[in-house]
């Protein structure tokens, strides 16, 4: 090398060799950045300076901010040639469409199409953001290897309905109950999932405190007694909908209609002739259970009904009832 150059100069140059950009590099950042420049500079002492300056550093199992972060150092290594494919994905958390715009990206891919099922969810929502997504990213959370990353995006506030129509496809179960009982998913995607061939992911969305009545209404009707008893449960279901309750065949739903705060009078008188003394177990504990309803819970077969009648401080009863 030639003696008079300026280390700048070397850093710069072509024609230094590996040995000295190395130790350029470990100079200053400046120089670094430089090297990192350089087009010459070898895959492995990028990967050296791309670990050198990342966001955090693995020390006794565990992660910690790095103290020597660079974010134009990682910037220029997410579009020099010499990076490889897997520092790439890491990389495009924080910088998408330069991973996008480097060759060894696309030539990569077009090599290996499943290499794009290991791209970490991080850098995945990353892409979305941009303003053409790329095609690939329906696919890549579709069939991702690590089930628990595409669980992770699920579970993300306000996510583009783009990719909840993609979430609401996938094969794991998880995947769909998590957009099911997101608080930001909109009622276009609740219906659908309302429509889940999987009892669980029906039931998350009876569970959804932002599911509307007109869609609790639907799931009333649900085949299967536990999403009606959390239909039963919602706090916006509407009273027609627990007087129906009132005679549903699944004694969970009909307790979860006796045990709300909000349950009228006259459904209460229904469940107070319930054909299961723990219905009217219910009915005779609840706060609004009137006097004409315990004057009939006093004379239950049951004496477990009777029993709680005697001991509510409330009623005309308290402590008349013989056991």
């Amino acid at each position: 090398m030639d003696s008079f150059l300026t280390p700048e100069q070397e850093a710069a140059s072509p024609n230094t060799s590996y040995k000295r950009l190395e130790e350029l590099a470990y100079e200053s950042d400046d120089l670094a950045l430089l090297v990192a420049q350089n087009l010459q500079t070898p895959a492995n002492l990028i990967e050296k300076l791309a670990c050198l300056y990342s966001k955090e550093l693995y020390v006794e199992r565990r992660f910690i901010p790095n103290p020597k972060f660079n974010l134009d150092i990682l910037r220029v290594i997410t579009n020099h040639p010499n990076t490889s494919f897997r520092r790439l994905l890491l990389l495009g958390s924080d910088f998408p469409q330069e991973m996008l715009d480097n060759p060894v990206f696309n030539l990569s891919l077009l090599e290996n199409s499943a290499l794009i099922n290991i791209i970490p969810y991080h850098t995945l929502q990353s892409l979305w953001t941009l303003e053409i997504v790329p095609s690939f990213v329906k696919q890549a959370i579709l069939n991702h290897k690590e089930n628990c990353q595409i669980i992770n995006i699920a579970k993300q506030p306000n996510l583009p309905l783009f990719i909840l129509e993609v979430l609401i496809q996938h094969k794991c179960l998880q995947v769909r109950c998590e957009v099911a009982k997101n608080p930001d998913t909109p009622i276009s995607i609740l219906e659908i999932l309302a429509q889940d061939a999987d009892v669980t992911v029906r039931s998350e969305v009876a569970k959804n405190r932002y599911t509307p009545s007109n869609l609790l209404e639907i799931l009333a009707h649900d085949i299967n007694g536990g999403v009606r008893w959390n239909v039963a449960e919602h706090p916006n279901t509407p009273v027609r909908i627990l007087k129906i309750f009132a005679y549903d065949a699944a004694e969970n739903v009909r307790r979860a209609v006796a045990n709300r705060f909000n349950t009228p009078v006259s459904v209460l008188e229904i469940l107070a002739y319930d054909a299961n003394e723990y219905v009217r177990y219910d009915v005779a504990h609840h706060l609004h259970t009137p006097v004409r309803i315990l004057e009939i819970l006093a004379q239950d077969d049951s004496e477990m009904v009777r029993r709680v009648v005697a001991e509510r401080f409330d009623s005309p009863f308290y402590g008349s009832i013989p056991f």
